[in-house]
């Protein structure tokens, strides 16, 4: 049995969760409304999940998958959220600057459409060998897709176009994980 800390990426046609090989019965996860970029804590036994835990942004553990908490009966979970950590993070950075020239109302108004370039982004560029320039690219090229009133489009562009790189402190910044009550390690794997 081992455990994993690691992001989950999702589109309408398949599941993966990075640096894992996909169990036999990822399928279970399809009724969970997933999201790319998610970070999510997952175990596997015999090539099968056993149990699978979403993390909150405080770091809070929600079972969603298994019968037992196999937490509690492992010894170490391997962390695979440092290979994209810093992709994660500055793409989570970018896409809270660009949001904020929104009013509450429009960011309302097209939640839909802003949650589906969410994925989009988090899904083409977090598995990638992408550096920030590349990144930036292609969030300019999703914003000039999204069927926007011009002006907000104009907005959002600009946003990107005068944000501030993200200092180190933004970008090393780890995933929250909560482990308090269990007696588990957590090994961070430098690849």
């Amino acid at each position: 049995m081992n455990a994993f800390i690691t992001f989950c990426r999702q589109n309408a046609n398949e599941i993966h969760l990075l640096g894992i090989k996909n169990p036999k019965n990822i399928a279970v996860l399809e009724k969970y409304s997933l999201k790319s970029g998610q970070p999510i804590v997952c175990v596997i036994e015999s090539f099968r999940i056993i149990a699978f835990y979403l993390i909150s942004n405080n770091g809070d553990l929600n079972q969603v998958y298994g019968s037992l908490d196999y937490l509690f009966e492992i010894e170490e979970i391997d962390d695979f959220c440092l290979i994209n950590l810093q992709k994660y993070n500055y793409i989570n950075y970018s896409l809270l600057e660009i949001f904020k020239c929104l009013s509450k109302e429009e960011a309302k108004l097209y939640s839909n459409i802003f949650e589906k370039f969410e994925e989009t982004i988090f899904y083409n560029l977090l598995h990638t060998q992408s550096d920030f320039l590349k990144i930036k690219n292609f969030i300019k090229k999703e914003i000039n897709k999204l069927s926007l009133d011009e002006t907000i489009r104009i907005r959002l562009l600009r946003s990107l176009l005068v944000m501030k790189a993200p200092n180190s402190k933004i970008l090393k910044k780890k995933i929250d994980v909560d482990l308090y009550g269990y007696n588990i390690k957590i090994n961070t794997l430098f690849i």
